[in-house]
């Protein structure tokens, strides 16, 4: 029997992935489908219990639409002036 050492997945000190173009366009079209859906779900289980959850998820989409929006204004931001300071 031959043992493998140990190894981690990544090295220690390597720096992890950067976001790039299909995670935002999946935060901002993700948070966009959540947040529509969270509001219609809302709106038609107006009085019940489960509305509670549905504004949730409506507040969760909201937020990934900002984030993904925002990551994406800072990650152009970083490019624009890394580039112009070669």
């Amino acid at each position: 029997m031959t043992e493998t050492p140990d190894t981690p997945a990544t090295p220690p000190g390597h720096p992890a992935g950067k976001p790039r173009g299909k995670q935002l366009v999946i935060l901002i079209f993700g948070g966009i489908a959540l947040a529509i859906g969270g509001c219609l779900l809302f709106l038609a289980t107006y009085d019940s219990l489960g509305s509670i959850v549905f504004a949730l998820a409506f507040g969760a989409g909201l937020l990934m639409f900002v984030a993904g929006v925002a990551l994406g204004i800072v990650l152009l931001l970083v490019r624009v002036f890394r580039g112009s300071g070669r």
